[in-house]
C-alpha cells in the first residue's frame, strides 16, 4: 500500500470516528441530565459540536498538505534522476562521437599507409609491406652485461649501423615526410576532439590509447625509430674532429619535415594526461592552434 493510501485511510478513519462522535453527543449530553430541556436546546447541542466539524476540516486539510509534500518530494527525485539520465546520456553521445572520429582517422591513416612506399636495392615494397621491411632493417646496437667492447668500438658500431640505417630513410624521404604528415594530421584532429571535450582524464586517455592500439607496436616502432636514428645521426655529427658527416654522405635535410611530423606524433603518444595537467596540456593546444581551433 503506498504512502497516499495510508493517508486517505487515515482521513477515513478520522473522519468516521468524529461523526460518530457527533452523532452520540447529543444522547450523551442528554442521557447526563436525563431532561432536554435541561441539557439546552436540542439544536443547540449540535452548535457545540461545529468546532469539531472544523476539526474534521483541518485534518483534511493537513492530510492534503502530507499528500502535497509527498507529491513534490517524488517530482524533485523524478527530475534529479531525469537529470542524471540526461548526464549520462550526453556523455555516451561524446564518447561515441569520439570514436567515430577516431575510426574516421584511422580509415585516413590506412589509405595513406596503403601509398606507403618504401624502395631499397632496386625493390621497392607498398604498405604494410613497406612497414615490415624497415621494422626488419631496423639497426639496433645491443649492450649485453658481459659487454667488453670499448667506447670506442662502440661508437664505430652506432655509426656504421646509424648510417645504414639513414641512407634507407633519406634515399625515401619524400615518401616518409608524405606519410608522417598524413599519420600527423590524424592524431591532430583527434587531439583537438579530445582536449576541446569536457571528458574526464581517464576518457581522455583511453580514447586516445584506442587510436594507437589500431595502429599497432610495428609500424609506432618504425616511425620511433627513425625519429630516433634523425636525433642520434646528428648527435653523432656534432662531435668534434668527426668526419661521419663526410664518411656516411646523407643529406640529413631531407629527413627534417618528416621528423617535425614523427616527434610530434610520438610526443602525443607518450603523453598521459592527468588532473593536473590537463588544463596545461589544453592551453598549450590553444596556443599551438589557436581559440578558433
Amino acid at each position: 500500500m503506498t504512502e497516499k493510501d495510508n493517508h486517505f485511510r487515515n482521513f477515513i478513519i478520522i473522519a468516521l470516528v468524529i461523526l460518530a462522535i457527533s452523532v452520540s453527543f447529543p444522547f450523551i449530553v442528554n442521557s447526563y441530565f436525563h431532561d432536554w430541556t435541561k441539557s439546552g436546546a436540542f439544536s443547540d447541542t449540535f452548535g457545540a459540536l461545529s468546532a469539531i466539524f472544523s476539526g474534521v476540516a483541518i485534518a483534511g486539510l493537513i492530510i492534503t498538505i502530507l499528500l502535497q509534500r509527498k507529491e513534490l518530494e517524488n517530482q524533485r527525485n523524478e527530475l534529479s534522476l531525469q537529470r542524471t539520465e540526461m548526464q549520462v546520456t550526453r556523455k555516451e553521445f561524446l564518447i561515441n562521437r569520439i570514436t567515430t572520429i577516431i575510426y574516421s582517422q584511422l580509415e585516413r591513416y590506412e589509405k595513406a599507409l596503403e601509398q606507403f612506399k618504401i624502395t631499397y636495392d632496386q625493390q621497392t615494397y607498398n604498405g604494410y609491406e613497406a612497414v615490415f621491411f624497415l621494422d626488419s632493417a631496423k639497426q639496433t646496437v645491443y649492450y649485453p652485461v658481459d659487454d667488453k667492447r670499448t667506447k670506442a668500438e662502440i661508437l664505430n658500431e652506432r655509426k656504421q649501423k646509424n648510417c645504414r640505417a639513414m641512407k634507407i630513410y633519406a634515399s625515401n624521404d619524400k615518401s616518409i615526410a608524405q606519410f608522417s604528415l598524413s599519420a600527423y594530421n590524424s592524431v591532430t584532429v583527434i587531439r583537438e576532439a579530445l582536449l576541446k571535450s569536457d571528458l574526464t582524464v581517464d576518457e581522455i586517455n583511453d580514447l586516445k590509447n584506442l587510436f594507437f592500439r589500431n595502429i599497432g607496436f610495428i609500424q609506432l616502432g618504425v616511425l620511433e625509430d627513425i625519429s630516433q636514428k634523425f636525433k642520434e645521426y646528428l648527435d653523432l655529427s656534432t662531435n668534434e674532429d668527426d668526419n661521419f658527416i663526410e664518411e656516411c654522405d646523407i643529406d640529413f635535410g631531407k629527413l627534417s619535415k618528416a621528423n617535425i611530423f614523427l616527434k610530434a606524433i610520438l610526443k602525443f603518444r607518450a603523453t598521459v594526461i592527468t588532473f593536473e595537467n590537463l588544463k596545461e596540456t589544453k592551453e598549450k593546444w590553444t596556443e599551438e592552434f589557436g581559440t578558433h581551433a
